[in-house]
């Protein structure tokens, strides 16, 4: 994780974690592989601060702010290891496609406009006609119901513990 992140609620940096890696790794993986293990967080790794972050228009209006939610370090590693581990199971088991660009280490925005301009090349030149739809997906996640995702990810990957995870996590 990269020094330069703002410390969580409890005004711990990055850069303290760090320096007491020595001292500290082995009581943080016990801490993060027991929270793997129970399903849960440790109590303390749940606090954060809500700071308002004005999106646009006037700031006496509560619709154009939106919340940051400062998490804890601990919280952040523990989160950063998650998903590291989950990352490398798609890849090892073949879950994800070849051309994702998003969430995938050593992809981006870029690597998929690469892409889609070789596909559209491709077809150019078989002669083929290409259409493109762009949505618009940044909300959708608001809108899934985590007890059907959690199931789906027991369907997948055989997690259970995953979903007394998520109850314990709100």
């Amino acid at each position: 994780m990269p020094s330069n992140k703002s410390p969580g609620a409890d005004k711990t940096s990055i850069r303290i974690i760090k320096d007491c890696l020595p001292v500290i790794l082995g009581p943080l993986t016990d801490n993060i592989n027991n929270s793997f293990t129970t399903s849960a967080l440790p109590e303390s790794w749940k606090i954060a601060e809500i700071i308002p972050l004005l999106k646009e228009g006037g700031h006496e209006v509560a619709a154009n702010s939106r919340p940051l939610s400062m998490l804890k370090v601990l919280s952040k590693i523990c989160e950063k290891v998650a998903l590291n581990q989950f990352s490398d199971f798609l890849i090892r088991t073949d879950r994800l496609s070849s051309q994702q660009s998003g969430n995938k280490k050593y992809y981006s925005t870029e690597t998929l406009s690469i892409l889609l301009n070789d596909f559209f090349l491709k077809s150019m030149d078989n002669k083929k006609l290409t259409a493109l739809v762009l949505l618009d997906l940044s909300k959708a996640f608001d809108n899934v119901d985590h007890s059907i995702l959690l199931k789906k990810l027991n369907n997948f990957m055989g997690v259970q513990k995953g979903q007394n995870y998520e109850h314990t996590h709100n």
